[in-house]
């Protein structure tokens, strides 16, 4: 916006640029792409994502289809207009797409083309195989935290896994996202539990004290009902996402 409020003078795209736009999309709508996987040619107009008609750099600019780019312009309060990153991401995917050649087989009614997915899949048999390798998963079931010492490396998995950071650790899918930020939650908050209420008997082994049991026998019942409990969240949060991941990955 100028000084004024009003929107910088519009420039003509540089000719170049624009048949840059319409080669990288063949006129297929990012919008339309993007919430129905839609590759159909579509009439339309290229878009100024940052709404500044000066701004003709190849980042900028989107094509959309007359009625999504209205919906795009739009300042209806009723509506969450779709926000400048989103768009960019969702051109970035109609660009693979046409580059892959899919909009040449589209046949309208096709399933909606699922971005992500490989990069989800792969995040889900990370997580899996780390479980599986360590038996981290499979021995929480199990193993009875009642004054009897266990083994901190038993506690690999879980281990490894709350201490892994960055994006590609996470998934592409918000439900799963959402699903395995508790799954991390429900492990940081069970590892801090054992860290804090129970104690090394040396040999990389520690233990609820059982002397607790008869001189602190509240304390005794609390922490090993919290650690159970922990260990119980742990297991069903690892499950839901597993059952939850498998059941979209394989759609």
């Amino acid at each position: 916006m100028t000084e004024d409020g009003k929107k910088p003078p519009r420039k003509p795209i540089p000719p170049d640029i624009q048949a840059e736009v319409l080669t990288k999309s063949r006129r297929r709508c990012t919008l339309c792409f993007y919430l129905d996987g839609n590759l159909e040619e579509k009439k339309g107009q290229i878009v100024h994502i940052d709404d500044n008609p000066s701004n003709f750099k190849m980042d900028n600019l989107a094509w959309m289809c007359l009625e999504h780019h209205s919906v795009f312009d739009s300042t209806n309060s009723q509506h969450k207009n779709y926000t400048q990153e989103e768009v960019k991401i969702a051109r970035g995917w109609l660009y693979d797409a046409i580059a892959a050649e899919k909009h040449l087989t589209y046949k309208k009614g096709d399933p909606k083309p699922q971005p992500g997915l490989a990069a989800d899949t792969k995040t889900l048999d990370a997580l899996i195989s780390l479980m599986a390798s360590t038996g981290t998963i499979d021995w929480l079931r199990e193993n009875n935290f009642a004054g009897f010492p266990f083994a901190w490396n038993r506690l690999k998995g879980l281990a490894v896994w709350t201490e892994q950071k960055g994006p590609e650790y996470e998934f592409i899918d918000a439900e799963l996202e959402a699903t395995r930020k508790s799954f991390h939650a429900a492990a940081t908050k069970f590892l801090w539990t054992l860290a804090t209420e129970t104690f090394s008997g040396g040999n990389g082994h520690s233990s609820v004290p059982q002397e607790w049991e008869i001189e602190q026998p509240e304390r005794f019942d609390r922490v090993v009902r919290e650690i159970h409990d922990g260990a119980s969240l742990v297991c069903t949060s690892y499950d839901e996402l597993v059952r939850q991941a498998r059941g979209k990955l394989s759609a």
